[in-house]
């Protein structure tokens, strides 16, 4: 294939795998807040009776499927076992921390729905305040009837006791218009939630990091190989057929990320859990392969590589950013640091945005106008290669 088809087809086949990605898993993004009312959310208290009543709230403002009066052992074997998606956790210094504003609720899920559960959880967090305000007010109120009915069952009629009764329920109403006050603030500063994602399979959980590190050193050795082949002085037919062997595998690589991504996005959208739960381990084993592969080998041919070079270079990195093949927290801390400038990253996140209606987004399209700048001028410098490269070897 000649130079000017490699470089069309690197054009469009990005923009085709694209378009499955975005078609498969923007519309799990926006069916799941229909869906959100099928997840099974065990709602644990360790609060003691304080905590009662906001699990109770809890129950009955949030959009789950709400399971409570289990323990904290029995809910986490319920979410390893597939039994329920989520945990949520009330500590038991929930209410200590509360006056503070420094209280939070415990999140866990299974790292199949996290992808889910992350795009509405700011719209969670919302009711789980409202819910708060409602249980702590409620909690209020009974501890201050509570004291009131011990000063009444001790106080004789007619008596300067029972005055101080009445001036007792008179302070009541004034402290509850004053709780109600502070509790209109509470939205501007929600609950807070420490989210803590979990395998639904132990054994692949505890495993996968360590395989992920090795496959991806696996896929650098491989491409430095085919690297160190392809720049040795052969003759031209030689070195391009060693090229065409490395686009060979950018296509694969693009093509097998595509193909997870839509299985994934498909899955996710029809609620099949534990195939996105196969998916996502299997994809992430592939995708350090190709990450490693693309460090490696695309840097060195990033401008000789024609078409679909660059994207075999960029496409894995997008993929693991975006958070659905591998969990954004499995990463080490240096690759994590890379992943954060990425473009997929902020892509996801303005796609929430649009179809969400929650966060910040300034800064994501700051970036993505610098990276379709930086895009733009890669693509220009390597095109004018190109083209020099075609010129010199037509004069020979």
């Amino acid at each position: 294939m000649s130079s000017r088809r490699w470089l069309v087809a690197g054009f469009f086949a990005p923009i085709v795998v694209i378009c499955i990605f975005m078609f498969t898993f923007i519309p799990a993004v926006r069916s799941a807040g229909e869906r959100l009312s099928e997840l099974k959310v065990a709602v644990v208290n360790e609060a003691g009776s304080q905590g009662v009543a906001l699990q109770k709230q809890l129950a009955k403002h949030l959009p789950f499927t709400a399971i409570t009066g289990l323990d904290e052992r029995a809910a986490r074997q319920k979410l390893l076992t597939g039994n329920v998606e989520m945990v949520i956790r009330i500590p038991s210094d929930f209410y200590e921390k509360l006056a503070s504003g420094n209280a939070h609720l415990d999140f866990e899920l299974t790292d199949a729905l996290s992808p889910n559960v992350k795009s509405m959880m700011q719209l969670t967090e919302a009711r789980v305040t409202q819910a708060t305000n409602a249980a702590v007010l409620e909690v209020a109120k009974w501890k201050l009837d509570n004291a009131l009915m011990k000063q009444v069952d001790v106080a004789p009629a007619n008596t300067s006791q029972s005055k101080e009764v009445a001036v007792s329920a008179a302070q009541r109403e004034v402290f509850l218009v004053k709780l109600m006050q502070q509790i209109q603030r509470f939205p501007t500063q929600p609950v807070r939630a420490n989210e803590v994602v979990v395998a639904s399979a132990p054994a692949v959980a505890e495993f996968l990091p360590f395989l992920t590190v090795v496959t991806f050193f696996i896929g650098s050795i491989l491409a430095s190989l085919a690297a160190w082949f392809a720049l040795k002085p052969f003759d031209g037919s030689a070195r391009r057929r060693y090229m065409a062997w490395f686009e060979t595998l950018g296509y694969i690589l693009i093509v097998s990320f595509a193909a997870a991504a839509t299985v994934v996005g498909v899955a996710q959208m029809y609620g099949v859990y534990p195939v996105v739960h196969a998916f996502r381990a299997v994809c992430s084993l592939a995708i350090s392969f190709g990450a490693g592969c693309g460090l490696v080998g695309g840097l060195i041919y990033l401008l000789r590589l024609p078409g679909i070079g660059l994207y075999a270079l960029l496409f894995p990195f997008q993929m693991l950013s975006s958070g659905i093949a591998l969990p954004f927290d499995m990463l080490p801390q240096g690759y994590q640091s890379v992943v954060r400038v990425l473009p997929a990253l902020h892509v996801t996140r303005v796609v929430n945005w649009l179809y969400v209606g929650v966060g910040d987004v300034s800064a994501d399209l700051k970036w993505l106008g610098l990276t379709v700048l930086l895009a733009a001028l890669v693509m220009g410098l390597r095109l004018v290669f190109v083209r020099r490269r075609q010129v010199k070897e037509d004069s020979i």
